[in-house]
């Protein structure tokens, strides 16, 4: 089994407890408040839909001689009303329950980790690292870094959860300040906790729900390796037709 004992290797990243935090950012370049604005909403929180999710788990064992894949788990993923649940849960096309999607994160914390590394009180340092192409879209680049007393990015392995310090990479539209992917990697991770890696990118789109254009993840990697191995596991999750859920329905 792997180190959570659910299997898929990759530790169960829970949604952290809102602690009031000290430490506030400084003001921010416009770019960067457009973006914090746009990460901020839509305030009354998401509406209800219902989207294809597949996950393909892999792992490279302790001779890092190649990633090879374990499975496949694909599910309907429905978000209503605050709660996220899924039904038709596959392994490798093969039925299976709720335990199968170890490894996966809830589309509102993914939404939910743009808040607070924008959040002031998250005081995440930006620097920026120039103009790009991203997805045919004008973007900028900024590099970032939260410290540990800051962090809200939990996660959990076994008995242990802990805080993380993390650095990484976003990029932001110039023209409507969405941001269009993240990169996270976490540092400094304790001695006793079982990974010395663990790195996570998410690439988010504007996908209208009947009428209202949303930003939402659309492709998520996730990957964490045992400390002091070369043995990893990864998770690769694609979030597929999105479309408003209309209770005891699952049609568009």
């Amino acid at each position: 089994n792997a180190a959570d004992g659910t299997g898929g290797g990759i530790p169960e990243i829970p949604m952290p407890p809102r602690i009031p935090r000290l430490t506030f950012a400084k003001p921010q370049d416009p770019a960067l408040e457009k973006a914090r604005a746009a990460a901020m909403a839509p305030p009354a929180g998401l509406p209800k839909l219902i989207c294809e999710e597949v996950m393909a788990r892999s792992s490279r064992d302790a001779n890092a001689t190649g990633w090879q894949p374990l499975d496949t788990v694909s599910a309907e993923t429905i978000y209503a009303d605050g709660e996220e649940s899924h039904s038709d849960i596959k392994i490798n096309n093969q039925a299976a329950d709720q335990q199968a999607l170890t490894g996966s994160w809830p589309i509102d914390r993914l939404l939910g980790t743009l808040r607070e590394l924008f959040s002031p009180e998250t005081a995440a340092r930006f620097e920026f690292g120039g103009d790009t192409n991203l997805f045919d879209l004008q973007a900028h680049i900024y590099d970032f870094e939260v410290a540990k007393e800051n962090s809200q990015w939990a996660m959990r392995m076994g008995s242990e959860t802990i805080n993380a310090a993390y650095r990484g990479t976003v990029w932001i539209d110039k023209e409507s300040g969405r941001v269009l992917r993240l990169e996270m990697q976490a540092r400094d991770l304790p001695p006793e906790f079982p990974l010395d890696r663990l790195e996570t990118n998410v690439e988010y789109s504007s996908v209208r729900i009947g009428e209202t254009p949303v930003i939402l993840p659309t492709h998520v990697e996730t990957m964490g390796c045992q400390r002091d191995t070369h043995a990893c596991s990864q998770s690769v999750i694609d979030f597929r037709t999105y479309r408003a859920y209309v209770t005891d329905s699952k049609t568009p």
